[in-house]
């Protein structure tokens, strides 16, 4: 066993990568790679890799431990993993921005592509900013070779034995690896050996233990009379008996059955969780650091997130509809409340709304209180509303009444319950509606009454309404799709009634205009529509998402630019450029600080943080392109180099303004990218075209960097002032020549500012 166990190359260099660094967030903010901004790009993802392996090889020995216990209960084998575990958990406790917990999800059908191929049993497994999969894994045997090609199989496999023991969620709260947690996991994997020993040894279904002498001493059932393995779990740790955690779960089950609407009780799925409202068992026992089969951690995306009363009842009722398959809930629920729906394809779709359609049809004919199914219905609306329009092409619309009648077999969309009908039928409709609008900007297009239906519907306006609206977007074009800009800034009065919605409205189609002054007109009208909203935190993240992509790929668009242009404007208070023509983000607005909305840098902040990954990649590909046009190699891109140098500038434009330990490093980065005269960007095929432009990135990046005051600051910026005579020789060129001069005299008053925070 002990040979098999992988603290070896992955460790190795988990800890090559990590030691004597120090980990607080300033010092990791500040670059400690030392290298450029490709450096920084590969660096994070080499070292995501190494956790990404870490934890491979933990969930693997996680799974066969578990199978272990459910063969055999806690053996003397059994517990030697056990000590095994946490040297894989003491590892993973480095991790920088880890949070405090694990979470393993039963996802059970990958979306897209990535499915194609793949298997039922498809789980997904979050760690702080980390998370893996099984193509996430493929990707890495693809950068890593063959050293690395072992990993999905043992992923796989791992995967498979959760599935074989219906275990659906498995969360681990992972704060601290002191001797009191190491012996209250061991206390869970042992009430966890009693549990699947008291439940069915057959795979994929629980039944309640025999009965007969000891078989309630070491079990403690639902309110379904089946084993549950967190009651379980929270009568070991707590050193107590069955008998009276039993006693406890029955008393509270009983209590959440007569609970009234008013009751707080309500926002508990079941009684293990409903335990912990009351403050005299909250302060008296304490909270297995293992969950399994939670169904909050289905429903609820954080630890800190508070479960709706609504939400509750659907979990209390799916939870008892399938006591016999966990299974069978978790993706009931995961079609109901999943976060995945952008990155679903029409069959991934087709399933969950078919599985929605039978839990519908039988509520309906159970009599259940009604709230339940207005929730499912307005979940599935919120949901539905995030899918790509060109899925719902994809899906036929049949009622569910249509079942098994011939003529009705289409593949997908059969069968539908007749209020997720309408709700797809409108989707369908409104895929149709937006394609006239988006044609609106090439040629005049004619709206029927069942657009302005759609629209309105959309908005929650009236049709007539929808009318004006559609009416107030064609004035802004002419008959051959130019943009009008007086005739929208006309408009914004009427525009902005409908701010909800209308900034999403706008962005989607006029993001695409294709003439460059029509696209510059209507960046720079838009900018008054801007300061005249109330809620931006909505536009932020339309443009934002759209900025980073779905999660199957990244692109380098025309829209980019303007994304971050508009994003740099949303964040501050006032927009000091409201009666200019810009085509790019001042530089002055680096000396912005009180001018800042401090409620929107926190919301752009928190969704950078969630989406680090995708953050990385955006900027990689961004500063790829533009290494790859400088050198002459990307000939067949339609972006002239000065659109990609003027992109990076409002990237480190926006990464200076927001803040943060994820802009910091990549401030940092790029610093070292565009800080030596010796760099590759210099000494491109096409540098000496541009290189004015390149000078003027690095004093973006300079001037940037100096709002963090990192520690490491004022020595890279030091490195940069004592290049000088190397830029210098760079060019004879006049221009270039006062853009230098320009650098340097920020990079000292840059200096000066990191420096007085120390």
């Amino acid at each position: 066993m002990k040979k098999e166990i992988v603290l070896d190359e992955a460790a190795q260099n988990l800890f090559k990568a990590l030691g004597g660094i120090d980990t607080s967030a300033r010092v990791i903010a500040s670059g400690p790679d030392g290298g450029d901004l490709a450096s920084v790009m590969g660096a994070e993802e080499t070292r995501l890799d190494e956790w990404r392996i870490l934890l491979v090889e933990f969930v693997s020995r996680l799974a066969g431990h578990l199978r272990g216990l459910r063969l055999t209960g806690m053996t003397a084998q059994r517990a030697a993993e056990v000590d095994e575990l946490f040297d894989y958990l003491s590892q993973l406790l480095l991790m920088p921005d880890r949070g405090g917990r694990m979470l393993l999800r039963f996802r059970g059908m990958l979306p897209g592509i990535a499915r194609k191929g793949g298997r039922e049993s498809d789980y997904v497994l979050s760690y702080g900013p980390v998370t893996i999969d099984i193509p996430i894994v493929k990707a890495i045997v693809n950068r890593r070779g063959v050293g690395a090609s072992h990993l999905p199989g043992r992923l796989a496999s791992a995967f498979d034995l959760f599935s074989l023991m219906e275990i659906t969620t498995c969360h681990i709260s992972l704060k601290a690896l002191a001797e009191e947690t190491r012996e209250q996991l061991r206390l869970c994997f042992q009430a966890l050996g009693h549990y699947f020993i008291g439940a069915s040894r057959a795979p994929g279904l629980l039944k309640r233990p025999p009965s007969g002498p000891g078989a309630a001493s070491t079990v403690v059932l639902d309110s379904h009379q089946r084993p549950d393995p967190n009651l379980t779990m929270l009568a070991g740790v707590n050193r107590l008996t069955t008998e009276i955690v039993q006693g406890l779960a029955d008393k509270v089950s009983e209590m959440l059955c007569k609970a009234d609407d008013a009751s707080p009780l309500n926002q508990y799925a079941g009684a293990y969780e409903a335990m912990f409202a009351f403050k005299n068992l909250r302060e008296r026992l304490v909270r297995p650091p293992i969950e399994i089969n939670n169904v909050r951690w289905i429903i609820a995306e954080r630890d800190d997130e508070v479960v709706s009363r609504e939400k509750a009842a659907v979990g209390r009722l799916v939870m008892e509809k399938f006591s016999d398959s966990p299974t069978k809930a978790a993706l009931l629920i995961q079609s109901i409340y999943g976060a995945d729906f952008p990155e679903l394809d029409a069959d991934a779709l087709d399933a969950r709304l078919e599985r929605v359609t039978d839990f519908l049809d039988e509520i309906e004919s159970d009599g259940e209180d009604p709230g339940v199914e207005k929730e499912v219905l307005g979940s599935m609306r919120e949901r539905l509303d995030q899918v790509p329009d060109e899925v719902f092409a994809d899906l036929s619309i049949e009622d569910s009444t249509d079942k098994g009648q011939p003529g009705k077999e289409d593949s997908r969309g059969r069968r539908l319950h007749k209020k997720l009908r309408g709700m797809v039928s409108f989707f369908k409709h409104r895929f149709g509606t937006r394609r006239k609008m988006s044609q609106m900007m090439h040629h005049s297009v004619d709206f029927d009454a069942s657009d302005y239906e759609t629209i309105a519907e959309d908005f929650g306006i009236t049709a007539e309404d929808a009318k004006t609206l559609v009416d107030l977007l064609k004035s802004c074009f002419d008959e051959k799709g130019h943009f009008l800009r007086p005739a929208f800034e006309r408009n914004i009065p009427g525009f902005v009634r409908y701010e909800k919605k209308v900034f999403d409205f706008l962005w989607r189609y006029l993001k695409e205009i294709r003439r460059r002054e029509d696209r510059v007109a209507f960046l720079n009208s838009i900018q008054a529509l801007i300061d005249q909203m109330k809620h931006r935190e909505g536009a932020l993240k339309t443009i934002l998402e759209d900025f980073l992509g779905s999660s199957t790929g990244v692109s380098v668009s025309f829209s980019d630019r303007n994304a971050l242009i508009l994003a740099n404007l949303l964040i501050r208070k006032y927009n000091k450029e409201l009666r200019m023509d810009i085509e790019i983000t001042p530089e002055e607005i680096l000396r912005v600080r009180d001018g800042l909305d401090a409620e929107s840098i926190r919301s752009v902040a928190r969704f950078l943080d969630e989406r680090r990954e995708p953050v990385f990649r955006k900027i990689q590909a961004i500063h790829l392109k533009t290494k790859k046009m400088l050198n002459g190699i990307d000939n067949g891109s339609s972006m002239p180099i000065r659109y990609l140098l003027s992109l990076e500038r409002e990237c480190y434009l926006f990464f200076s303004l927001v803040g943060g330990s994820l802009s910091h490093r990549i401030m940092a980065g790029a610093v070292r990218e565009y800080g030596t005269p010796d760099s590759e960007m210099y000494h491109l095929a096409r540098s000496g075209r541009v290189l004015k432009g390149l000078i003027q990135l690095l004093r973006v990046t300079v001037r940037g960097l100096g709002r963090f005051g990192g520690a490491e600051d004022p020595t890279l910026l030091k490195q940069v002032k004592a290049a000088e005579a190397g830029f210098y020789a760079l060019t004879k060129d006049d221009g270039v020549t006062y853009a230098i001069e320009g650098v340097m005299k920020w990079i000292g008053n840059a200096i000066e500012h990191s420096e007085s925070h120390h």
